[in-house]
């Protein structure tokens, strides 16, 4: 007799008999993430892997440990990073995992940053060498001595470190200038350090011998060559060897330095001068004597007076002395 199965049994033999949903070679494995309690890095920048635990095969753990989330903060501070944070991460370099990832344990967590120290005294070092020859081809007598004790000790992301000095755009020569130290870990600025030095640069220049009006043209003897620092004056002085035949714009003291912003050229023909002056009416050329009402270089007008009448008109300076009624 024939026997019959129960329908039970058939209905057990047909579903395991079939392959599991998902089952195959190429199904992604299952990814579960929580955030680890008070992650500590050190480097400039944190991972996956710095802050969560993660639950998956072992070519996605490797994959996901090292996916970038963030710069750290700076050591001895703290951020926190959200789920958001890291599921935007994901989605950005590894879409296709986006379905299989879940969540356990916190919403957010909190890291905070180490770091390593570094001695501030080779920075120091660097910053001296680096304003000693941006000085030495314009002052070759400078002095550079750093302002005080500036060591100390600083906290720096563990990675490639590099110093780099650098001065002001409109550093000029003073008695005490500013060196700015960048910090760089990992090609990031980390931080800037300002380093001062006090600075000399005995030279020899050119002093009043005695009161000296202004538009007067000083000769050699109106000065005295004399050494003093350079870093106390507010311009550029005149060497003793370079002379040349300019005027004071205004009058200088006794024992005033001589600099080059005091002085300016000579005009052809000076304020009160007799020049002479040239005229024509028609084919007719005339010479006459006129006086001067204001400095004057050449090709530019000024306004003459007649010394005879008090009359003025404008006249064109020609030469050195000579002007001309066009």
């Amino acid at each position: 007799m024939k026997r019959l199965l129960p329908i039970g049994y058939l209905l057990l033999v047909t579903v395991v008999s079939m392959p599991l949903h998902g089952s195959g070679d190429n199904a992604d494995a299952a990814i579960t993430l929580s955030f680890k309690t008070g992650a500590v890095v050190q480097a400039t920048t944190y991972t996956l892997g710095d802050v969560a635990d993660i639950e998956t095969d072992v070519e996605q753990r490797r994959q996901l440990q090292g996916l970038p989330l963030g710069l750290a903060p700076r050591p001895g501070q703290q951020a926190h990073v959200r789920r958001i944070d890291v599921d935007r991460q994901i989605a950005r370099h590894f879409p296709a995992l986006v379905a299989s990832l879940r969540w356990r344990g916190e919403t957010r967590t909190r890291i905070r940053a180490t770091g390593v120290p570094y001695a501030t005294a080779a920075a120091v070092q660097q910053a001296q060498t680096h304003l000693e020859d941006w000085l030495r081809p314009r002052f070759p007598t400078a002095v550079v001595t750093p302002v005080r004790a500036q060591t100390q000790s600083l906290l720096v992301p563990a990675g490639a470190l590099e110093v780099r000095p650098r001065l002001s755009t409109a550093v000029r020569l003073a008695q005490r200038i500013c060196v700015w130290v960048d910090i760089f870990v990992d090609a990031n600025r980390f931080q800037t350090l300002p380093v001062w030095f006090a600075v000399q640069a005995p030279a020899p220049v050119l002093t009043a011998r005695r009161g000296l009006p202004a538009r007067h043209t000083p000769t050699a003897g109106d000065l005295r060559a004399e050494v003093i620092d350079l870093a106390t004056l507010r311009g550029q002085p005149l060497v003793p060897a370079a002379l040349p035949a300019l005027r004071l714009k205004r009058a200088l003291q006794k024992g005033s330095v001589l600099l080059q912003d005091h002085l300016e050229p000579v005009p052809a023909v000076s304020r009160g001068q007799l020049i002479t002056v040239y005229a024509r009416q028609g084919s007719v050329a005339i010479k006459v004597q006129g006086k001067a009402r204001a400095d004057g270089h050449i090709a530019e007008s000024i306004a003459v007076e007649n010394p005879a009448s008090g009359a003025s008109y404008n006249a064109v300076v020609i030469d050195k002395g000579i002007a001309r009624v066009n």
